[in-house]
């Protein structure tokens, strides 16, 4: 999503609300590659990744399901 172009703000101001957002957020907000991300999700991934390993790692094997990991998005 477009935030500044949605809200007709100007870019920095929305970064500086989101920097804002981090320092107010008890480590609960990161700013990942400009996107703003809750530590929940990141809790989240590790599941997902964690599971999918648990799944192919009984048919596969430990390194290649690490690699399915890496090359499938």
């Amino acid at each position: 999503m477009n935030l500044p172009a949605q809200l007709a703000v100007d870019l920095l101001h929305c970064e500086r609300a989101a920097q804002q957002a981090v320092a107010e957020s008890n480590g609960q907000l990161r700013i990942v590659q400009g996107e703003l991300i809750t530590v929940d999700y990141f809790d989240n991934l590790a599941a997902e990744i964690d599971e999918i390993l648990q799944v192919y790692h009984s048919k596969l094997g430990s390194r290649q399901a690490l690699c399915l990991i890496v090359i499938v998005p």
